[in-house]
């Protein structure tokens, strides 16, 4: 949909074992600028985001204060490769 600078910071991940595999859950932290196409809270939480080949699943998505300056993303990547 569109190409944005992001700053992303991992959070703690954990591991999971699943289908006798083990797969690591690593939440992200995703800050994007706010865009009018991001606008609906929605409709960004439906999408995903790539950064350097890797895909992350995005879960909610913060408008600090409604003030449409950043949004916080929060995102995770490797339960189903994004």
């Amino acid at each position: 949909m569109a190409t944005v600078w992001a700053s992303l910071e991992p959070s703690v991940g954990r591991e999971l074992v699943a289908a006798q595999a083990v797969r690591l859950d690593q939440p992200t932290t995703i800050t994007i600028r706010w865009q009018p196409s991001f606008a609906s809270p929605r409709t960004v939480a439906a999408m995903r985001a790539v950064y350097n080949g890797r895909t992350f699943n995005i879960h909610s998505v913060e408008n600090e204060d409604e003030r449409n300056v950043l949004l916080t993303l929060s995102a995770s990547e490797g339960l189903n490769d994004g």
